[in-house]
């Protein structure tokens, strides 16, 4: 009980509002182009905002297995 009392009262809002500034971010870095790394080498360019949209998919992923169980 105490568990579920943290996760909804203080995680879920903590991933919400971190979600939305990746969400910001994301909107910043259309357009932009970075080298991508791939073990440690030089890769293929990628836009920036594919690499913060792969965080704000990973985190709403957690919010949705938290809400879950």
């Amino acid at each position: 009980i105490c568990a579920y009392f943290e996760i909804t009262k203080r995680v879920i809002p903590a991933l919400d509002s971190l979600i939305a500034s990746f969400e910001k971010l994301q909107e910043k870095g259309k357009g932009l182009q970075k080298v991508g790394r791939t073990h440690l080498q030089d890769a293929t360019f990628i836009m920036v905002d594919q690499e913060i949209s792969a965080f704000v998919d990973g985190l709403k992923t957690a919010k949705t297995m938290l809400l879950q169980n």
